[in-house]
C-alpha cells in the first residue's frame, strides 16, 4: 500500500494547528470553507487551495504554482457593544495575522505570517512563496456578519520527475 503525500491545504492546517493549537481561541480548523459556520465553532481557521499549475521545467522537473487561501473568520457580533477600549474583531485579526515586534520589526513568532515564515519551505517542498493579506466583513449564507482575512498563498514547489522512458 502507498502513501501519498498530505496536500498543501493539510500540510498548512497541521502546521497551524500545531502551532496555535486553539491559541488566539480558533475553535475549528477546516479544509475548505464550508460557508455556514456555526457561531460556536468561531474563531475558525479555512484552508483552501484554489488552483494549480503545472510548467515543465528541465528535464526530470516541473514547477507546480498553486494559489492557497487560509480565511480567519471570526464572529462580528463580538463587537457590538463593546467599549471603546476593547479591540475590535478586525484589530485582533491584523494582530494575529501581521503582528511584529517593535524593536526589531520582525514578525513575531505567533503571527500567522511568522508561523509561515518560520516553516517557509514546509520540509523543503516549497520553493518560492508570496503572501497577500485582505481584511473585511462578510455576510455568510445563513445570515451571519462575519469579520474576515483572507491570507492569498502564491506557492511554487519544484517536483522532480523519474527519468524520460527512451
Amino acid at each position: 500500500m502507498s502513501t501519498y503525500l498530505p496536500s498543501l491545504s493539510e500540510n498548512i492546517i497541521q502546521i497551524l494547528k500545531d502551532y496555535f493549537g486553539v491559541g488566539y481561541g480558533i475553535q475549528m480548523y477546516f479544509n475548505g470553507d464550508p460557508m455556514v459556520i456555526p457561531k460556536n465553532y468561531l474563531p475558525a481557521i479555512c484552508v483552501e487551495k484554489i488552483s494549480s499549475k503545472a510548467t515543465q521545467a528541465s528535464t526530470q522537473r516541473d514547477d507546480l504554482h498553486s494559489v492557497v487561501v487560509i480565511k480567519l473568520i471570526f464572529n462580528k457580533e463580538d463587537d457590538y457593544n463593546q467599549s471603546d477600549s476593547e479591540d475590535s474583531t478586525l484589530k485582533k485579526m491584523e494582530r494575529m495575522v501581521e503582528g511584529r515586534d517593535d524593536v526589531t520589526r520582525q514578525y513575531l513568532s505567533n503571527s500567522l505570517l511568522g508561523v509561515l515564515r518560520q516553516y517557509f519551505t514546509m520540509g523543503n517542498r516549497i520553493t518560492l512563496q508570496e503572501e497577500e493579506v485582505d481584511y473585511g466583513i462578510s455576510m455568510r449564507p445563513d445570515q451571519s456578519v462575519t469579520a474576515e482575512c483572507h491570507i492569498k498563498l502564491n506557492i511554487e514547489e519544484r517536483i522532480v520527475m523519474n527519468a524520460p522512458r527512451t
